[in-house]
């Protein structure tokens, strides 16, 4: 037994590889929050960084 997020686990559940344990009243809400240097060290960080910001909007 352990903690996933369900987005990392959706396919899994859809091919019988792992099952839920439990309903709804065991979610937890996620919130991550990343922090960074206003100037990137280096040109893959940016790039990280851009990946990161058009995912969340």
């Amino acid at each position: 037994m352990g903690w996933l997020p369900q987005r990392m686990t959706e396919k899994s559940e859809q091919f019988g590889s792992l099952a839920r344990a439990g309903g709804d009243q065991w979610d937890v809400p996620l919130e991550i929050r990343l922090i960074r240097l206003r100037q990137p060290r280096s040109d893959d960080l940016l790039t990280l960084w851009t990946t990161l910001e058009s995912q969340h909007a």
